[in-house]
């Protein structure tokens, strides 16, 4: 699935009706679905990738609490 825009609440929805496994969001993204009111614990945990600069400490912790298992690939803010 593709979203046009950034609605996190849409989101939270597609992860737990749709039976979503794998997505791939910005960090700058994956703050907004971890701070926002409707999230909640996933189960079964959901693969995340993320590139450009790395998520924080913080931020990889809160996914992870939420059922998120976060892999950071390549970006080139790093070159």
């Amino acid at each position: 699935m593709c979203l046009r825009k950034v609605d996190t609440a849409q989101i939270w929805r597609l992860l737990r009706d749709e039976g979503i496994s794998h997505f791939s969001a910005a960090p700058t993204v994956l703050t907004m679905i971890a701070e926002d009111e409707g999230a909640g614990r996933l189960s079964p945990r959901v693969h995340v990738d993320t590139g450009g600069g790395p998520p924080t400490p913080a931020l990889l912790g809160r996914l992870a609490d939420l059922g998120m298992d976060v892999t950071h690939l390549y970006g080139l803010t790093e070159t």
